[in-house]
């Protein structure tokens, strides 16, 4: 890990025991309540139940312990064992997403949905604000409040292809969408309950059978406690991680050794665990413009967008290759350019050129990106693996 710029001052939003939001400051492990001026985002995200911790930080726990209580948890729920250990840093990953440039997507795979009630339950109170959705189209997860960067859990064992596309588009911080006059950046953790595996961005995908044990809430108490602390100490720690580094290790790997980042033994491990994992996500080393153009238009059609400038598609051109470890200066003159090349026809507007995305050039785009954009390669899983592997995905930067 890189030195790090700590934050003399981190806050958490909590239910106040007397009841009501507060926010909770630590300044050198001490602890204060600050009253909360009404705010109409907050409301909202009640409203739409994201869930708030409940409990105050527990400091004392160390990222290894915690990981270690989270796996035994996790094993109870109904996580296989030798998945157990990849989805315990991911939920250290939701309670640090102000830390993150690329967020990881956690598939819980299980052929019954009788299995479902209470890993759901478990993920929401162990997920850092965690909110639950059961819709079938991207469009809909547009009006959730991501200025609060909760977790996403997505439920629905039958995805419509639509949200599997959107799933596996890249979820990187800064890919703004516009609804209305709404700015928005959808990017954050999210955790999907399906009945197969589903090629997503940053994936990881564990198996889910029937739970082992009850879930018993003093024990999510603490864990959500120690998890809490972890957040808050974690970012007093970094202002932010440094961007996965390119390497042989799969993108979702390199995302979780940032969160295990005071145990340079718990990261090797978690390398070992990614080994021999099968690949199920869309390549991330694409980064000539022409790619990360068109990337930049289906992630506007996914989104509902009606339109997208060419200023719009440079920044986020630019924010998918520095995810990609690139280092690029890419400009609407660019950008415009390559949109002429590839027949696509802008209008000055007062927003500057834009695309408009009918329906006409939404047909266009789905046919280029089969023709510029070769299908992701699934590889096979060895069949001399060691014991304790399971399906997940390799990205190579």
């Amino acid at each position: 890990m890189t030195d790090a710029v700590p934050n003399p001052i981190v806050h958490e939003l909590l239910h106040h025991p007397k009841g009501g939001l507060r926010t909770l400051l630590c300044d050198s492990n001490k602890l204060s309540w600050q009253e909360l001026e009404p705010d109409p985002e907050l409301a909202r995200a009640e409203n739409l139940g994201v869930v708030f911790p409940t409990v105050p930080p527990d400091f004392d726990c160390s990222t290894r312990q915690l990981v270690e209580r989270l796996s035994t948890f996790l094993e109870q729920v109904g996580i296989v064992p030798q998945d157990v250990r990849l989805a315990a840093p991911f939920l250290l990953a939701t309670w640090v997403p102000e830390l993150l440039e690329i967020f990881p997507t956690l598939v819980v795979v299980s052929d019954s949905s009788d299995f479902l009630p209470s890993a759901l339950h478990a993920f929401s109170r162990l997920a850092r604000r965690a909110t639950t959705v059961t819709c079938q189209k991207p469009t809909s997860l547009l009006s959730l409040p991501y200025e609060l960067c909760p977790t996403l859990i997505i439920e629905g064992t039958q995805a419509a292809p639509s949200l599997k596309h959107w799933l596996s588009v890249a979820n990187v911080r800064g890919l703004h969408h516009f609804v209305g006059h709404r700015r928005l950046d959808p990017s954050g953790a999210r955790i999907v309950f399906a009945s197969e595996p589903i090629p997503a961005s940053a994936a990881i995908t564990v198996t889910l059978e029937g739970p082992r044990a009850a879930v018993g809430e003093s024990a999510l108490d603490e864990l959500q406690a120690a998890l809490l602390g972890y957040g808050m100490r974690t970012r007093r720690q970094f202002s932010q991680f440094p961007p996965p580094a390119s390497s042989e290790l799969p993108l979702a790997c390199r995302i979780l050794q940032n969160c295990c980042w005071d145990d340079a033994a718990l990261r090797d491990e978690l390398a070992t665990h990614f080994d021999d994992r099968v690949d199920l996500s869309v390549s991330s080393a694409r980064t000539e413009l022409r790619w990360l153009v068109l990337e930049g238009l289906d992630t506007a059609v996914q989104a509902g967008d009606a339109s997208i400038t060419d200023g719009e598609l440079a920044q986020n051109a630019e924010v998918l290759a520095k995810a990609r470890a690139e280092e690029a200066r890419i400009t609407a003159k660019s950008v415009g350019a390559c949109l002429d090349q590839l027949g696509f026809k802008t209008k000055r507007g007062k927003r500057g050129y834009a695309l408009t995305l009918d329906s006409g050039v939404k047909a266009k785009i789905a046919q280029m990106l089969k023709q510029y954009l070769p299908p992701a390669t699934v590889a096979k899983k060895p069949a001399s693996a060691e014991p304790g592997t399971a399906p997940g995905e390799h990205v190579n930067m």
